[in-house]
């Protein structure tokens, strides 16, 4: 397994625990069970969200890196053959 798929993997994962984070703190604000009320709500919502986008999205770019490269290495290798 290439580097590439590892930080992309990881990027992902931590993309997805981001957004886990943003939905329950938004149930939780509707609630009125949130723990961080005297934080705006940019704060608690939106700037997890950005982060988790830009982790997210890093993350698949990498992958795609790694897969667009391991796809033009087959080539070569096949049309040496």
């Amino acid at each position: 397994m290439s580097i590439g798929r590892v930080v992309g993997g990881t990027l992902i994962a931590v993309a997805a625990a981001i957004m886990v984070y943003t939905i329950v703190g938004a149930i939780n604000t509707v609630w009125g069970a949130s723990q961080f009320d005297e934080m705006p709500i940019t704060v608690k919502l939106f700037l997890p969200v950005i982060f988790g986008t830009l982790a997210g999205t890093l993350g698949v770019m990498a992958v795609q890196r790694v897969r667009r490269r391991s796809h033009t290495n087959n080539a070569g290798n096949s049309a040496q053959n």
